[in-house]
């Protein structure tokens, strides 16, 4: 029999089951999911010391009564708001560390038993225990986010999931902030069984009294407790090899992370105990880390703005149809019906349409090939998406999305085909990234319900949506194609129809000025160096490559024709369309490639270049990076102006999401309150020689008369 004696406020509940064991469950009351707090360890720890006295028990379980939730991390929201407590991050952490090392000083096996997802300072949780048992669903996953904003596993992660699962593993996942099925962890060894979660609670118990009688548990807990076994040769072998990682993009807080970790991993976690919460007071005052909850707060804000289900109708979400079986269409098709969106893909032209379900097919049987999709899961996939050749079966979906090839005339074309075919009500919308919507809405009768609805190409995060819309769109149409981009798990950024919109309009900028460096002498590839040792994940010019550089020169010439000769002509692209250098579509651009898509610098790009130079430059990292910030920033501070967006950290969060801008400078706006506005008109007053380009508009004018922040 099971009694359970429940804490005030944490949602703990302790009871003794038949066989003197302790059962721990956890149900934070009042929330979906169960974040550790201030309270929680505190309770626990109550807990734990009590039963540590009991010399009648025989093991400890602790499981989640939540059936999708085991622990979902630190409160955040908890620990921002008592920032000006002094000692309260130290004195919280100091709490979760005293539990997780009374864990492994307690006189009997200890056994968890995982449920959900497990994320943050719930996995470091877990590592405490002597076994791990987690569920066979696909809802229980596990992983260590904090790396992704600067902040290192300090429970002391990095001294036992070495001991456990060897330091390549255990560097792999915190290193890579990935998230990792319960099969996955067994692979790795973190967990000691899988099994149904309508026999967790069983199959724990058992495993409690086989090991209270074996006695194995103590063998087990020594070796995870014990003086680390890494020597200084294999720690810098491992150091070289996930420093060298792409997860780690350069960007100094991930950099921190892995280097805390290889410097903690040879000590035991009581003895790292102290220099675990240095580590975190000190990540927690960095930008890199106020930057980084701070792009999190807007894109979070955006996902779950509370007005946005007002204005959607329900089955508007469950009836989309695509037009356009080229390198864009079949890939959105398959998106909607894997977020469960039924889907219908239509190509006049049947060889188009068969390259594009084969193009569909291939994804699908990668994903069957890498375990990440089931048989049963891709049968309902499969059973979402259809296919047409008929434009007219396309004219009962409440939602259809246009994503022919980027030429306005074909798209006008098409556009005025719809217009006297579908019902009214119906929501169209062109994935267009830079042609002008307002003369694509001006093919419909009711232009109220056409929008832009641009799928950023996934340059660093292909999880951004721009919705674009005109002078004559209407909220619940916005607020639909919203409501729609966040049950495909993106990130939606409502813009108004302007040239190039927001993302490919700051993009080009850092294009633009990156070639008038190189024509001015820079080597390019000097150039993308110093943007890497910046932050960027990837040069301007890789960029370049990825995006494609016919593309890039037709997305000029649109925007050019709408926003006048303020930037110096793309010379350089041009030239190298007429050369077919066209990126790593075809493996030349900038760098050339190899099969797998390797790239690297062309000798014979750098001698062809000379003839396009005026001469010889040579920039230190500083200036390089000032001239495209500076750059770049009056032209955010035109959007602002324009009214493109409302606010600059929607164009901070957009640079994030598309460029990996670095979270240490937290967009081109907080580089800019980091900078100072002293700093700012020195460079504008450096740069004014580049003509209009650096001229400020009227809206950064006043900003600069009245040195107002950007951020309040």
């Amino acid at each position: 029999m099971i009694d359970f004696n429940s804490s005030q406020n944490s949602g703990l509940d302790l009871g003794i089951a038949d066989g003197n064991i302790a059962m721990l469950q956890w149900n934070q009351e009042e929330s979906q999911q169960n974040y550790c707090s201030e309270d929680f360890f505190n309770q626990l720890l109550k807990m734990l010391v009590s039963l540590q006295k009991r010399a009648d028990l025989k093991g400890l379980i602790f499981t989640s009564s939540k059936d999708d939730c085991f622990f979902c991390d630190y409160s955040w929201n908890e620990i921002r708001a008592k920032n000006n407590n002094p000692g309260y991050e130290v004195n919280l952490l100091n709490t979760a560390n005293d539990c997780l090392n009374l864990l492994e000083a307690m006189p009997f096996p200890t056994v968890v038993g995982v449920n959900g997802p497990c994320v943050g300072s719930g996995v470091e949780f877990i590592l405490a225990f002597d076994y791990r048992i987690g569920c066979d669903n696909r809802v229980t996953s596990f992983s260590l986010p904090g790396i992704n904003m600067g902040i290192p596993p300090v429970l002391g992660t990095a001294s036992r999931l070495p001991r456990i699962c060897g330091i390549d593993n255990a560097l792999e996942i915190i290193a890579s902030g990935s998230t990792y099925s319960a099969s996955s962890m067994m692979n790795k060894n973190v967990l000691d069984e899988m099994i149904n979660s309508d026999f967790l609670v069983t199959n724990a118990t058992n495993l409690v009294k086989k090991l209270f009688v074996s006695q194995a548990w103590k063998n087990r807990r020594i070796a995870k407790t014990s003086a680390s076994p890494i020597s200084n040769e294999q720690l810098e072998l491992v150091k070289v090899k996930f420093l060298s990682k792409s997860v780690v993009q350069n960007e100094s807080g991930k950099k921190n992370v892995i280097n805390f970790v290889l410097n903690s991993c040879t000590r035991s976690a009581v003895d790292s105990q102290p220099s675990n919460v240095d580590a975190f007071v000190v990540a927690w005052k960095s930008n890199y880390v106020k930057n980084s909850f701070a792009l999190e707060e807007t894109r979070s804000e955006i996902v779950h703005s509370k007005q946005i289900g007002e204005a959607i109708i329900p089955n508007y979400l469950n009836n989309v149809g695509v037009i356009g079986s080229g390198a864009i269409g079949p890939s959105l098709a398959l998106l909607m019906a894997k977020r469960g969106v039924p889907s219908l893909l239509v190509d006049v032209a049947p060889f188009n349409l068969g390259l594009g379900t084969t193009a569909i097919m291939k994804q699908l049987h990668s994903k069957l090939r890498m375990a990440a999709l089931s048989i049963e899961e891709l049968l309902q996939v499969l059973g979402r998406l259809s296919t047409s050749t008929v434009l007219e079966s396309i004219k009962d979906r409440k939602v259809i999305l246009e994503a022919i090839i980027e030429n306005e005339d074909a798209k006008v074309e098409l556009l005025h085909q719809l217009n006297s075919m579908v019902s009214e009500g119906t929501i169209v919308c062109s994935n267009t990234a830079s042609i002008p919507l307002k003369n694509l809405a001006a093919q419909f009768k009711d232009p109220s319900n056409f929008a832009g609805l641009h799928f950023c190409p996934p340059l660093i995060h292909p999880n951004m949506v721009e919705i674009i819309r005109t002078d004559l769109t209407s909220d619940e149409c916005v607020a639909t194609l919203v409501g729609l981009c966040i049950k495909l798990q993106k990130v939606p950024i409502v813009v108004n129809d302007s040239p190039g919109f927001l993302t490919n309009r700051l993009l080009l900028v850092l294009l633009r000025e990156t070639q008038e460096l190189v024509v001015e002498g820079m080597n390019p590839y000097s150039v993308d160096e110093a943007t890497i040792r910046f932050g960027f994940p990837k040069g301007i010019f890789e960029f370049s490559d990825l995006t494609g550089i016919d593309n890039l020169v037709y997305l000029n010439t649109i925007i050019d024709k709408n926003l006048g000769s303020r930037f110096p002509p793309p010379i350089i692209n041009k030239w190298l369309l007429e050369k077919a250098r066209l990126g790593q579509k075809n493996k030349l651009g900038y760098y050339k490639y190899s099969d797998t898509d390797e790239k690297s610098e062309d000798p014979d790009l750098l001698q062809m270049l000379k003839v396009l130079q005026k001469g010889s430059l040579s920039l230190p990292d500083e200036e390089i990076m000032e001239r495209l910030l500076i750059i770049l920033f009056v032209e955010a501070n035109r959007i602002l102006g324009e009214k493109v967006v409302p606010t600059p950290d929607i164009i901070d969060l957009a640079l994030n999401l598309t460029l990996g801008f670095p979270k240490e400078w937290g967009g081109i706006f907080k580089w800019a309150e980091i900078q100072g506005w002293d700093k700012i008109i020195f460079l504008l007053n450096k740069y004014a020689y580049l003509g209009k380009r650096v001229s400020p508009c009227g809206y950064l004018t006043n900003k600069i008369s009245e040195k107002s922040p950007y951020y309040f």
